[in-house]
């Protein structure tokens, strides 16, 4: 598949056992890194283009035992009703110099992380952070749960607005920024020439997006920091 909206080519096969295709990997060619997917039971997807979206995505479920669906791809975060857990995470960051070119000759100390996310409802996000080294599935230095600021739509006199079926009408907040200390279990910052961070739901499904992220960190002098 080519998704020219987002400046990505995707592949879709059959990992480990599976008898049809459960996996995808992306080759974002605007930012230069891959990305793999899963679960991702399609088959078959095209571009389209509609009235009102020049670029649609229509995938072809793999697997005929569910009714063989069409979904709108990009869209959505269930499959059949089943939710699926957003997980997004950087490729490896060395921080730079006073001429913006990668530090990665130095070891670091990781202090901490700004983000600013936006949110549409209530979610709680689970941020950890890896040395620049982990794959994509290592286990985490550390991490922290942490909710997002989200307003609850009322009225002139503070009385919170209900929607038909009695739900509270969440207002994402552009400004819903955190601050999370880059330390190990222990308590100690993280040293490593790199960093990797992984943003997923923590057993809630709603709306986000990452908007903003600042790193903060102390270069260590000498080349003898390294491990090698």
């Amino acid at each position: 598949m080519v998704d020219s909206a987002n400046d990505q080519a995707v592949w879709f096969f059959a990992s480990g056992s599976a008898g049809e295709p459960n996996t995808a990997v992306a080759w974002n060619y605007r930012y230069g890194v891959w990305y793999v997917w899963t679960p991702m039971p399609f088959g078959h997807v095209i571009e389209t283009d509609t009235a009102a979206s020049a670029a649609l995505l229509l995938a072809g479920e793999s697997l005929t035992t569910t009714g063989g669906f069409v979904y709108k791809f990009l869209s959505g975060n269930s499959f059949n009703g089943a939710t699926i857990s957003a997980i997004w995470m950087t490729k490896t960051l060395y921080g730079l110099n006073e001429q913006g070119q990668p530090l990665m000759s130095n070891t670091k100390r990781w202090r901490w992380l700004d983000t600013v996310f936006k949110v549409t409802a209530a979610v709680t996000l689970k941020l950890e952070w890896l040395t620049g080294h982990a794959t994509d599935t290592a286990d985490a230095v550390s991490s922290t749960d942490f909710a997002p600021a989200a307003e609850t739509l009322v009225t002139s006199v503070l009385s919170t607005i209900l929607t038909a079926a009695d739900s509270e009408i969440a207002v994402a907040l552009g400004s819903a920024q955190s601050k999370i200390r880059l330390q190990t279990g222990s308590g100690d910052f993280l040293y490593d020439e790199g960093i990797r961070i992984r943003v997923k739901t923590n057993a809630t499904t709603a709306p986000w997006a990452l908007e903003a992220m600042q790193l903060a960190f102390q270069v260590l002098p000498g080349l003898n920091r390294r491990d090698q």
